[in-house]
């Protein structure tokens, strides 16, 4: 009800004027803050892994035209989704690889977000092809366990955007009581 409507403390904000270049030295750390810079090694991992989701794209295109037929429909869509997957995951590494920089804000979390929704479609399409039979139950529970894995790194990703939001908010108080300080020790 009240989030719709700004704060005391941003309506006091809005009628400051920020001297430009505190403002532009913000700006510039919070870009240093988000962007990690990558060296060559760096860009090479990150080619590798953009390889490595190729290959994985290649290998399960094979499988799935191979085995299309054998298997009941939902492996067949297991095969699709793992396709898509890795051409997603693969099409971030090579966006990342080219720049040259990690965005923090967006790309962990995208990644991270990716995996936990290809771990959430395996172990739906596990649920429901699975057989009725102990190796059904195999099946879910390997699942499973890639569903834990897959929370951790989600949890881990909330957590540092969380940390990411906070160092921004700190960042953007410590600009704001130094402008404040140069204007104190003009005026006096």
């Amino acid at each position: 009800m009240n989030e719709d409507r700004p704060n005391f403390s941003e309506q006091l904000l809005q009628y400051e004027t920020p001297d430009e270049a505190l403002r532009q030295k913000y700006e510039k750390e919070i870009r240093a803050m988000f962007e990690k810079q990558l060296g060559p090694a760096g860009r090479g991992m990150w080619w590798f892994w953009a390889v490595f989701c190729a290959m994985q794209a290649i290998l399960f295109v094979v499988v799935g035209i191979w085995s299309y037929g054998m298997l009941p429909i939902w492996g067949t869509i297991g095969f699709a989704a793992s396709v898509l997957f890795a051409l997603v995951f693969g099409a971030i590494c090579v966006q990342i690889a080219v720049s040259g920089r990690l965005n923090l804000k967006t790309q962990p979390p995208a990644m991270a977000g990716l995996a936990w929704a290809f771990v959430v479609i395996m172990v739906t399409i596990y649920m429901v092809s699975a057989p009725d039979s102990i190796a059904g139950l195999r099946m879910i529970l390997c699942g499973l366990v890639f569903l834990v894995g897959a929370a951790v790194f989600l949890l881990a990703s909330r957590t540092e955007q969380a940390e990411l939001r906070t160092k921004e908010k700190l960042l953007e108080i410590e600009c704001r009581v130094a402008e404040l300080t140069e204007r104190l020790s003009q005026d006096s």
